[in-house]
């Protein structure tokens, strides 16, 4: 089997909206809509724009190593406003999900890579 994660700002039905070749790409919205399962992840910040990731010139993070994991740590600690974090596991459709670092009291979380696409 194959394990497809996608992320879109759109919901299938309002993909390629508008586009040139849209009525090319409308058959592979059915199948996407009928071998997946969509998880709206509604959230009235858009991640990628927010003004400490703007003033530091980036949206996303490259290349991997120590720079970029230290980044990261303080990224996390700007979303988490400093609030402490700790260790949780949720139980998700009969898995088990290891929270590296969850602040419950701001709704941020932390996984590992593995720990979401590599089980």
């Amino acid at each position: 089997g194959i394990v497809m994660v996608a992320t879109s700002n759109r919901p299938p039905d309002d993909l390629y909206k508008n586009g040139l070749q849209r009525p090319l790409f409308v058959p592979f919205i059915g199948d996407l809509k009928q071998r997946c399962e969509v998880h709206d992840l509604d959230s009235p910040n858009d991640y990628r724009m927010l003004k400490h990731l703007a003033r530091a010139g980036r949206t996303y993070m490259t290349p991997l190593g120590p720079d970029t994991d230290e980044a990261m740590d303080e990224f996390f600690g700007l979303l988490t406003k400093g609030r402490g974090t700790k260790p949780l596991t949720l139980q998700l459709r009969g898995r088990k999900l290891k929270v590296e670092r969850a602040a419950r009291k701001v709704d941020v979380a932390r996984f590992g890579f593995d720990e979401l696409c590599g089980k």
